[in-house]
């Protein structure tokens, strides 16, 4: 999703990664590092965890939003995490907003 004006894309309105490796400190905070220096008004990371894992998980990506200076505050993030514990209704979908550095 964007907005072009005269051939010229002035808005992105949604970036998303998504990492279906259960390897999270690797795989998926390797794709999360990249929508960290994207500029659109969501940011959208899908992955899987366990129940075991999934508030330490959410914990680490929120962390690293609130301490990158490339995230200004009031940037939308999304995680459409997939829990491994709730199937068939696996998906949990939590929103995170910058406050500021901490």
């Amino acid at each position: 999703m964007f907005t072009k004006n005269n051939d010229v894309f002035d808005e992105v309105h949604l970036v998303c990664e998504s990492e279906w490796s259960n390897d999270f400190f690797n795989q998926v905070l390797w794709d999360f590092y990249k929508l960290l220096f994207t500029r659109s008004k969501i940011r959208l990371l899908v992955f899987q965890v366990s129940k075991k894992n999934y508030k330490e998980y959410k914990n680490k990506l929120i962390e690293i939003i609130e301490k990158s200076k490339s995230c200004l505050k009031g940037d939308l993030f999304l995680f459409a995490i997939w829990h491994l514990d709730r199937e068939p209704d696996g998906f949990i979908v939590e929103k995170y907003i910058k406050e500021g550095v901490k």
